[in-house]
Order: structure tokens, then C-alpha cells, then sequence
């Protein structure tokens, strides 16, 4: 009777946070972990309730994970089957059909990929998922990643909603990026100048494309740009800085073969991005861009300042999805 108390006694106790996520300093308890973690696991309303049940659970095994790590790598696997089930779903509603293949995964979503039914037009992202998604249906050896592959929760997830947003206007935003990168592949090779309203005039190395929404009325394309800074003596990629990259959100663009010009609000304000205009200006920059080239080899500060370009369109795309449901 005493061992049946003390075990009911310790299974009521509320289990304590897996000491392994205290390697993150920002997660010490449920709150910092909640905000760490996102959980917003948003589905489109014509998504199927099938797929909506799959993530219901997916996100208590994230919440689980909490107290027991390995569990984001069971959430990742059931992500990934529940992509494969929408998929499956999807085409029975185009085709009226089923699926004829159920062999494996890639041929269901190079079928999807080729009509243009995801954002990415990027075939080895598409390989990378099946790669994944076989790694977990098929392991050859026992593997763990835990937290640090939590963000392959996102990229099924994505895909599903993906499944369920308008093909011509993809195929806008497609046609507008490759334009858009055009003239930005000159820029990120030869460098440019960003010239705003106020006069001011900046050289920048490198600017991308975030997101083009145009869901929205006017179009909104979300830019970000790094400009020129003076480069550190030292070599030490810890404490060199991480300058943030700066931010547009330009209406109404308009794009020749060397410049984009976009509004900035209703007023009237634009701004225009472009080569660097001034042969003065221009060597100055190819002699700092040699400089910069040998600091960021020893640095790998090229990386560090991409990252957060990538993480700013997955919050843009996420609100996207959310913007007529």
C-alpha cells in the first residue's frame, strides 16, 4: 500500500524541464521555452480537417518536448506524413481521382512542384524534403537532432498551405522576383547605391528579395540591403559586428535592366536602387569589396549577415498565408 501511495504521489508531480535545452540560454523554464519555440502552426481554412488533426498533435509533442527532448524529432516525422496525406488529398480534389503511385513520396510532389503548386521554384529544395521525409520513414541508423532541426517542422507546413493558394498570382511573384534579381545579381557583384527621398545616397554590397505579396492591393515587395561599413582590423569572426540588414517595403515598383524604383508610401516618396552611378565612387567600393572579400573569408561574416534576411521572409510568408482566411 505504501509503494502504491509513493507511485501515485510521483507520478503526480509536474516533471521538470529536460536539463538538455539549458545549453540555449534563453530557455531556463515553460515561459522562455513558449516564447523560444513557436508554436503557430497555421493552417488554411480549405485544408483539410484530416491534416488540421495531424497538427494538433504535432504541436503537443513540440509542447512535450519540453520535458523530453526527442520528442520535436517524433513531431518532424509526423509533419512530414502529414504533408505526404495532404498531398494525396489535394490531388483526389483536382483530379477527381485517387493517386495512382504509392511507392514513395517523390513522384506525388515533383507532380505538385512541376505544375506550380509551391512558393519555391527550387528543385533541390524539393529533394532536400524527400531526403528528409525518407531519413524518417526509412532510417538506416538511429539519429537525433532535436531542437536543431525543430525548423523542419515549418517547411511541410508551408507546403500544405501552399497547396491552397492561387497559381497566377505565384506565377506574378515568380515573374517579379527573377526580374527583381536581375538587376539585383549585377548589384550583389558590382555593388549599388540606394538613393532615398531624403537625399541621402547609400552603397550597399548585397540586397535580396524577401517576399513579394501581391495578395495585397497595391503589391508590396518586402527588400532588405546591407550597406558599407568600415572593416575591422582584426580577423576574429566572435567579435566582429553584425551590422542589421535595412529594411524596404516598396509599392508599385518599377524595374529597368539596372535600377528599381518603388514607393515608399502614398505621398509620393520613392526610392531608387541601382548600380553605383559614379566611376569615382565605384573604385572606392572595388577597393573595399576586395577588403571585405578577405574579411569575410576569415570571418564567415557573409553568412552570419544572410541568416537573418531568410528568417524575416519566413514571418512575412507566414502572415501571408493568414491574409484571406
Amino acid at each position: 500500500m505504501t509503494f502504491l501511495k509513493n507511485f501515485i504521489a510521483d507520478s503526480m508531480q509536474h516533471p521538470e524541464m529536460d536539463p538538455r535545452w539549458g545549453f540555449d540560454e534563453k530557455i531556463f523554464d515553460y515561459q522562455s521555452f513558449r516564447q523560444k519555440i513557436n508554436l503557430d502552426f497555421f493552417l488554411k481554412k480549405n485544408v483539410p480537417d484530416e491534416i488540421k488533426g495531424y497538427w494538433n498533435v504535432i504541436k503537443s509533442l513540440v509542447e512535450l518536448s519540453y520535458y523530453q527532448y526527442e520528442f520535436i524529432d517524433l513531431a518532424v516525422h509526423k509533419a512530414f506524413i502529414s504533408l505526404e496525406l495532404a498531398m494525396k488529398l489535394r490531388y483526389r480534389e483536382i483530379k477527381n481521382d485517387g493517386w495512382e503511385y504509392n511507392q514513395t513520396m517523390n513522384p506525388l510532389i515533383k507532380w505538385f512542384y512541376k505544375r506550380g503548386y509551391f512558393e519555391t521554384d527550387h528543385i533541390d529544395y524539393i529533394d532536400k524534403i524527400i531526403s528528409i521525409r525518407n531519413h524518417y520513414s526509412h532510417p538506416k541508423t538511429h539519429s537525433f537532432g532535436g531542437p536543431f532541426t525543430a525548423h523542419n517542422l515549418y517547411s511541410p507546413l508551408h507546403l500544405i498551405n501552399d497547396l491552397y493558394e492561387d497559381l497566377n498570382l505565384r506565377k506574378e511573384r515568380n515573374r517579379m522576383n527573377k526580374d527583381l534579381q536581375v538587376v539585383f545579381d549585377s548589384i550583389n557583384r558590382y555593388g549599388g547605391q540606394v538613393n532615398l527621398p531624403d537625399g541621402n545616397t547609400q552603397i550597399i554590397y548585397l540586397i535580396s528579395t524577401s517576399f513579394i505579396n501581391n495578395k495585397n492591393t497595391p503589391t508590396i515587395t518586402h527588400l532588405n540591403y546591407h550597406v558599407q561599413f568600415n572593416i575591422p582590423s582584426h580577423q576574429k569572426g566572435d567579435s566582429c559586428l553584425i551590422y542589421s540588414a535595412k529594411l524596404l517595403d516598396c509599392f508599385d515598383v518599377n524595374m529597368s535592366e539596372t535600377s528599381v524604383i518603388g514607393k515608399l508610401d502614398n505621398e509620393g516618396s520613392t526610392v531608387k536602387i541601382s548600380l553605383i552611378s559614379d566611376s569615382t565612387l565605384q573604385k572606392e567600393f572595388n577597393l573595399w569589396k576586395t577588403k571585405y572579400n578577405e574579411f569575410a573569408s576569415a570571418t564567415m561574416h557573409n553568412h552570419a549577415v544572410s541568416s537573418p534576411l531568410y528568417s524575416r521572409g519566413f514571418n512575412l510568408i507566414s502572415e501571408f498565408y493568414k491574409q484571406d482566411d
